[in-house]
């Protein structure tokens, strides 16, 4: 049986487990949200350990989707925040009971994975071409850093999702304007990556499954508002072939970092070479496939009912 860990507004996971029916493939869904009703049995003896969710049977893979934590309207703050922690540590215990399972992937190595300052050291020490960058929030190491580059763009540490009057806005990334630079004394800084924009020809979005590798490209340079996120408006993504070498890489990046599944965004420039962005160690896919035909989740399916 397939262990999927989400929440109930997974539409990736819906994407796949609709697949899963369709070839009479054993899972369960753990919406995390429903833990707060619906909780966990552990079996165990002196023989034999194992984690069986309610009447199923026992795991034998594990898809680590998202998280989401319930909700607790009508709490107190701090009783909130008492149960957030114990449902944390919950869902910890879980992971390390469980740890010695197949995972696409572990969520403790996702998690690292997830750190942008350490993608861009391992993309570099696998030989992948990295913008330069800088991270940082003191302004004049931004000066000095601005000055040497023709251009700069600016995008998040971590997340560019801000929660925005009931809703969720998402930070693109941004050329920084002379105007910006001039005013830059006016506004506090929190740490940012800043990074020397490369003029691009194309955007790639590079699928990784295990030792699988999915290519997909989009035209942004076509119109002006994506030029330089492609992500402000909808365009279409097309399935195509990259070179041999930038294919291994990806696999290799992905191994590094100790992940079976990564979301790799890469460009390449006008001269034809190509350029590590970043990485989503738990990346939105089903998009590409929608798109491109490409067969992503049949590559998921397969790793996760093939025998450690």
């Amino acid at each position: 049986m397939i262990l999927i860990i989400t929440h109930k507004e997974d539409y990736t996971a819906d994407f796949l487990i609709n697949q899963l029916n369709q070839q009479g493939i054993s899972y369960f869904r753990l919406n995390c949200e429903d833990l707060l009703v619906s909780p966990l049995y552990e079996i165990s003896n002196k023989d034999s350990f194992k984690v069986v969710f309610k009447e199923h049977s026992e795991v034998k893979s594990i898809w680590y989707r998202r998280t989401q934590l319930p909700d607790l309207k009508g709490m107190k703050a701090a009783e909130q925040q008492y149960f957030f922690k114990e449902f944390e540590a919950l869902l910890d215990n879980l992971y390390h009971a469980l740890a010695d399972f197949k995972w696409l992937s572990n969520p403790f190595r996702i998690r690292i994975a997830e750190n942008k300052l350490f993608q861009l050291q391992k993309a570099r020490s696998i030989g992948m071409n990295v913008p330069k960058t800088l991270i940082t929030n003191d302004k004049e190491k931004l000066r000095a850093f601005y000055s040497k580059n023709s251009q700069t763009i600016i995008k998040p540490l971590y997340s560019g999702y801000v929660p925005l009057n009931g809703s969720t806005s998402l930070l693109f990334t941004n050329l920084i304007s002379e105007v910006n630079m001039v005013t830059l004394d006016e506004f506090d800084l929190t740490p940012c990556i800043y990074q020397e924009y490369i003029e691009k020809a194309y955007e790639f979005r590079i699928t990784v499954v295990d030792n699988q590798v999915f290519a997909a490209k989009v035209d942004s340079q076509a119109i002006e508002e994506t030029k330089v996120d492609w992500r402000k408006t909808k365009l279409q993504f097309s399935a195509c072939d990259i070179p041999s070498k930038v294919s291994r890489q990806c696999i290799e990046l992905c191994q590094v970092l100790g992940i079976h599944f990564g979301a790799i965004d890469l460009i390449q420039d006008k001269a034809g070479q190509f350029w590590f962005l970043e990485i989503n160690p738990n990346g939105q896919w089903a998009w590409i496939e929608m798109d491109t035909g490409l067969e992503i989740s049949a590559a998921i399916i397969q790793y996760l009912t093939t025998t450690l």
